[in-house]
């Protein structure tokens, strides 16, 4: 097996075990957002500080997740998987 495959698949493990737990924090920031934007309540007291600061954070952690998919998918198809 060459240098360049081994470094690819030690990237390739990497990467699919950190999008696991990256999975579990945007599912757990999505659900603390719908928990936050109940309909029930009046929207004028809704805690809009909360709201927003869950709202940065699952997106920033969005955004790391769907590039490191992409990233494993890059690699998949370096590797021909």
């Amino acid at each position: 097996m060459s240098y360049e495959r081994v470094k690819h698949d030690t990237r390739l493990t990497v990467l699919e075990n950190e999008v696991v737990g990256d999975r579990l924090r945007v599912e757990k920031l999505r659900d603390a957002l719908r928990d936050l934007l109940d309909p029930v309540p009046a929207v004028e007291d809704l805690k809009r500080e909360n709201i927003l600061s869950l709202a940065v954070d699952f997106s920033a952690a969005h955004i790391t997740l769907v590039e490191k998919l992409a990233q494993i998918a890059k690699i998949k198809e370096i590797l021909g998987k």
